[in-house]
């Protein structure tokens, strides 16, 4: 009887949709795991100091506000797996980013299903995304981007999936689905703006399928993503606690809503401050992008990109259309905007670039593998899957073992020797300028999360202009300096003066020492390898006699000459050549040519090719030793010279001629003339309190 009865009610399609559902979960896991799998294996146990991440890192670390708009959510994602995990804390924070990585594969695996595509295409279609260069890169990169990947393919999902629920007539389902949108959308917004590029696509899409939701639930929407941007609330608590003076401080509500709007870059969807770069550097980088959205999943990518964009609107298919709105916005438009204030020779830049076009990278790879499919449904729509599935797991295969060399960070210590031997190079209790992030962030991570040296105090240069930045040195540290001055080099001068004898004084990546007061020769500035001591007391012998110690030697400089196709590493490897260079300016300018030479020479195991090492030391014989200005009419026409090649694209002459003006007046206080010039130069910046003080100088009267 029971036999009987199992036959009787044996359903043969229940067990193939059993079949299925299984079938289904396996290649949902899969893609899950296995690219997670592969993320953990190739991140790096210690920092890379690629993009921010060092910095982002030790604020994770500490829970501390990163730079603007202080990236919150990250912060306590990051923070919560250092907590339940081990290892070096860079390890564990990267390991965030991996998980970010692998879960935003699974969901553009389940936007793939969802589209319509077989299990199999739609794990290998993911596959194909997940092992992209630029991808696969910020997937074991401690980096908000991860983060932000993930947001901009969640939101797509969810998206589909209202607009499959409101065609079914299923109005709670897709209400609920569109308040869960506006939540997630402004949680994405908390965590990058970016993601505000995935709107006109939006809104095309909910437009188009059923407008009126936007004029009837408008307000419980809006609440819904003012929610979402509950995160920023916790950078003012982040900046309550001991907050390290990096980006300015955040004391009031004015200071606050100008940091989570990135007033200090330029506002929320800035790449960074704009430096109006020359023409060519912007066709340098716009040809350097463009080089990298055709390389990303082959050429192809970018060509059946755009036969899908067409065919989406030659079809009048909504979600396609909307989603070809938002490759448009992410993956031409937008990295295009980005490139101001760049310049195509810098890596600094390059990076910015490639992180910028990350959403356009996702875009592309979905708009090409649905636009491939669709090619093939269109010959052989029976076996258009299977013959997805054929071609595209060996594209897969081929991005994996193609990039797999170049994107393995598992060894990786180039980021973690460049900062060692910076430190290993000062004292403890040791106060340190720095002029470039990578610097920065790099020794930031192993001062303030290592607890390596944690007495030493970093000192960032690029922000001394910022009267905010000022204030908060002088919150932590009101010993630090004494001058009123809001002048970003009185600040630093007086730094450097009042710590003489209290605590040695070091520059990281200084490029121009004249401004500092080299010339004039207040204090020294000794090269000593990667780092310039500066020093009163130093005299020219005492100078010559430091430059014959070779501070290269103590250097570990492994991994340095390897080519990696990242631009930290790129950076990390022409910053030693480019310290060298500097090192060996002060050295000739000071008239120890020999001692410039032995910098150069020092390098030549590190930088192998002959013909850069000889045409430094070409441009270096170019340079007369400077003689120091004694009268005030040198300084006078020294200032002048400066001014007149002052181009506006920067502060470089700016500062130069300030200098000689300053110690024109220090030798004659009263002097109209440089008054005058050192008031309006002031004026041209907005010190108008230095401006002022400096205008108060009558003009003298001419005798009858």
């Amino acid at each position: 009887m029971k036999i009987k009865a199992f036959i009787t009610n044996f359903d043969l399609k229940k067990i193939d949709l059993t079949l299925a559902k299984i079938h289904h979960r396996f290649y949902a896991l899969a893609a899950f795991f296995l690219p997670l799998l592969l993320y953990s294996m190739t991140t790096t146990r210690t920092i890379t100091s690629y993009a921010d991440s060092a910095e982002l890192i030790t604020a994770a670390s500490n829970l501390d506000a990163a730079h603007p708009p202080g990236y919150p959510l990250y912060i306590l994602l990051g923070k919560l797996f250092t907590l339940i995990l081990s290892g070096p804390i860079a390890y564990r924070v990267n390991l965030l980013s991996c998980f970010l990585g692998a879960l935003t594969v699974f969901f553009v695996y389940k936007i793939f299903r969802k589209v319509g595509f077989a299990s199999l295409s739609a794990f290998i279609a993911s596959q194909v995304i997940a092992y992209s260069y630029s991808f696969w890169l910020y997937s074991i990169t401690a980096e908000v981007y991860a983060l932000n990947n993930l947001f901009a393919v969640v939101i797509i999902y969810l998206s589909v999936c209202w607009g499959e629920k409101s065609r079914l007539d299923d109005n709670k389902a897709a209400d609920r689905l569109l308040y869960l949108l506006a939540f997630i959308c402004g949680l994405a917004f908390s965590n990058h703006s970016s993601i505000i590029l995935l709107a006109p696509g939006l809104l095309y899409l909910i437009w188009s399928i059923d407008r009126a939701v936007l004029f009837r639930k408008i307000a419980k929407l809006l609440g819904f993503f003012v929610l979402g941007l509950c995160p920023f609330f916790l950078v003012f608590l982040f900046a309550t606690g001991p907050h390290y003076p990096l980006f300015g401080n955040l004391p009031t509500l004015g200071r606050f809503v100008a940091y989570i709007t990135r007033k200090d870059y330029g506002g929320f969807f800035s790449a960074g401050p704009a430096y109006n770069p020359v023409a060519s550097g912007i066709l340098g980088l716009i040809s350097y992008y463009f080089k990298l959205l055709f390389s990303r999943y082959t050429f192809l990518a970018p060509v059946i990109g755009g036969y899908f964009v067409f065919a989406s609107i030659l079809r009048k298919q909504v979600v396609f259309i909307a989603l070809s709105i938002i490759f448009l916005t992410t993956a031409l438009f937008f990295p295009l905007f980005a490139l101001r204030g760049a310049s195509a020779a810098d890596f600094h830049s390059q990076g910015v670039i490639e992180r910028f076009a990350l959403l356009g990278f996702i875009m592309l790879g979905l708009v090409f593998l649905f636009g491939l499919h669709w090619l093939i449904t269109d010959f052989k729509p029976k076996k258009a899957n299977l013959i997805f599935s054929l071609f595209g797991l060996p594209l897969a295969l081929f991005l994996l073992f193609s990039n797999f060399p170049n994107v393995n960070k598992k060894d990786y210590q180039l980021a973690k020797n460049y900062a060692l031997n910076i430190l290993g190079q000062v004292e403890p209790n040791s106060l340190i300028f720095t002029t470039d992030d990578m610097s920065l962030f790099s020794l930031f991570y192993f001062i303030n999360a290592e607890k390596l040296k944690p007495d030493i105090v970093l000192i960032n240069a690029n922000f001394l202009d910022s009267v905010d930045y000022q204030k908060e040195l002088l919150i932590t540290w009101p010993n630090l300096y004494k001058t009123t001055s809001p002048y970003s080099y009185d600040v630093a001068r007086d730094i450097i003066i009042s710590n003489q004898g209290k605590r040695p004084v070091y520059f990281v990546m200084l490029k121009d020492p004249y401004p500092y007061g080299f010339e004039a020769n207040p204090y020294y500035l000794m090269p000593m390898g990667l780092v310039l001591k500066a020093d009163t007391k130093t005299n020219l012998k005492q100078l010559e006699l430091n430059s014959y110690r070779n501070f290269w030697n103590t250097y570990d400089l492994s991994g340095s000459d390897k080519d990696y196709r990242d631009p930290f590493a790129k950076q990390a490897k022409e910053n030693y050549a480019f310290r060298a260079e500097v090192n060996a300016k002060v050295y000739y300018k000071s008239g120890c040519i020999p001692c410039a030479q032995n910098e150069i020479t020092s390098l030549s195991a590190f930088i192998r090719d002959p013909a850069q090492i000889q045409g430094t030391l070409d441009s270096l014989a170019k340079i007369t030793p400077a003689t120091p200005k004694k009268t005030v009419q040198e300084l006078l026409d020294s200032a002048k010279e400066w001014i007149s090649q002052d181009t506006g694209s920067d502060l470089y002459y700016f500062h130069r001629a300030v200098w000689d003006l300053e110690q024109a007046i220090t030798l004659e206080p009263v002097n109209y003339e440089a008054h005058s010039l050192l008031s309006g130069l002031f004026k041209s910046i907005g010190l108008t309190e230095l401006a002022d003080k400096y205008g108060q100088v009558p003009r003298p009267t001419t005798a009858p």
